[in-house]
């Protein structure tokens, strides 16, 4: 079945869910990975938690990569679902979306965390570094979400986001920022790590958020990992 001829003809619009649910059904995602005694670990239960309207270039890429299907996807979801009335770049809660086996998906605004982090500055524009310097500053990251983040830079758009600070520091994003000028269109998922995103870690599991649990995961395909050749 076809990207189009699934999101025009099958997929059946479910249940508008509320703000304040949805925060609360964010507070509850766990870490893929659990506490030595075998608990669920809940990075954003006691986090400060937001909606913001956002233009993209204020937040930070997290990967060197896109798939040119799922840019296509969110394209045409986006088209479609603005023709009902939502708009998939500016939700103020999630959407339930039925697919016609019976699947329900929820579709939330993008999830941006505030990173802390400990950096040097090389300063590029000026004649002074300050590499000996470490300072502490705090970074918005795309956790969840880039297509659509991609989809509004193409836009010139804003778009609203689940903006998460206060996250314990025990707990960091699994990867560090890069800039959109990094980020590459391809065909499929890259092999090797160097060509996915900045891992904080080489073993990075215990750091995943699961957002599965919220019903907004789908199966990730693999494949040659090759760049998508300009049209």
């Amino acid at each position: 079945m076809s990207t189009r001829s699934f999101v025009f003809m099958d997929l059946t619009i479910g249940r508008a869910i509320p703000w304040t649910e949805l925060e609360t059904l964010i507070r509850a995602v766990p870490l893929k990975a659990k506490d030595p005694q075998g608990q669920p670990i809940h990075p954003y239960a006691n986090a400060r938690i937001s909606l913001r309207e956002v233009t993209p270039e204020e937040l930070n890429a997290s990967s060197f990569y896109l798939i040119e299907r799922n840019i296509a996807f969110q394209r045409e979801l986006h088209k479609h679902l603005f023709a009902l009335g939502y708009d998939t770049l500016h939700l103020t809660g999630a959407l339930e979306l039925h697919t016609p086996t019976n699947e329900l998906w929820r579709l939330l605004p993008p999830v941006v965390e505030v990173m802390h982090e400990e950096i040097t500055h090389r300063n590029t524009r000026g004649d002074i570094d300050y590499l000996a310097l470490p300072t502490s500053i705090t970074l918005p990251i795309v956790n969840d979400g880039m297509h659509r983040v991609w989809l509004a830079r193409e836009l010139g758009q804003t778009i609203n986001v689940i903006h998460i600070s206060g996250i314990p520091t025990e707990h960091p994003y699994y990867a560090l920022p890069n800039s959109w000028d990094q980020v590459k269109i391809f065909t499929d998922t890259p092999k090797t790590m160097a060509g996915k995103k900045y891992y904080r870690r080489q073993k990075s599991y215990d750091l995943y958020r699961d957002f599965d649990v919220l019903g907004c995961g789908k199966p990730r395909n693999t494949g040659t990992g090759d760049i998508a050749k300009p049209t």
